[in-house]
């Protein structure tokens, strides 16, 4: 499958809502890989990794405890 211009403008309001990646993919029949390469060459805001957040605070609240 290749990216027409429908599936770049869904890709784009999708990412500006900040449905996961996966999400994306599965919506329009794309890999996960694919929407973010895709995003890349499209140059759309890069976001973070909302899983990894919650991950260095736990790392960070366990060495705090005695």
């Amino acid at each position: 499958m290749s990216w027409n211009q429908q599936k770049v403008d869904d890709l784009k309001k999708l990412w500006n809502e900040g449905v996961a990646t996966s999400r994306i993919g599965e919506q329009l029949g794309f890999t996960k890989n694919a929407v973010i390469g895709k995003a890349f060459r499209l140059g759309l805001e890069r976001r973070q990794n909302s899983r990894k957040r919650p991950l260095i605070s736990i790392c960070i609240l366990s060495n705090n405890v005695p």
